[in-house]
């Protein structure tokens, strides 16, 4: 009576290793395999159609320098330098490739831009110069369009 238990679970084994055997043989649907490569498939890719001015984000008005002029006949300036800087992004849904896009806008994404200028302001006898800024910043709208290929 051992010896048929022992069989029988001896058969068991076997036909699991043959089961487990034969589905990690079978090929997944994810890797392309030449037999499963039709001729006249088609292929589909993402390209840039264009790329334009959205809209304009302009910053809030900040004060860059205040002078104050003491004498009534005097003329007196002021300069500053301003700086400002922004992280170069893309928000969306994006289908074509980051390089794309950098290569259309000719930027780094990721990267971060600084911009200067500098402002320079008189005035004549008792009387305070001003010196306001702020940022401008286009924003771009790119479209991008799905392109077919057939091999």
């Amino acid at each position: 009576m051992r010896r048929k238990i022992e069989i029988v679970l001896v058969g068991l084994l076997l036909l699991v290793m043959t089961v487990a055997t034969s589905v990690s043989a079978m090929p997944s649907k994810d890797i392309v395999l030449p037999e499963r490569i039709t001729p006249g498939v088609k292929t589909e890719y993402w390209t840039v159609e264009s790329v334009t001015l959205y809209t304009i984000k302009y910053g809030p008005w900040q004060i860059a320098a205040i002078h104050h002029c003491d004498s009534s006949d005097a003329e007196c300036s002021v300069s500053k330098t301003v700086w400002h800087c922004t992280s170069i992004s893309v928000s969306g849904s994006v289908k074509v490739g980051i390089e794309v896009i950098e290569q259309e806008l000719g930027v780094t994404i990721g990267a971060t831009d600084c911009e200067s200028t500098t402002c320079i302001g008189t005035c004549h006898g008792k009387k305070d110069v001003i010196l306001e800024w702020r940022y401008v910043e286009p924003i771009k709208k790119i479209v991008h369009k799905e392109t077919y290929s057939v091999s």
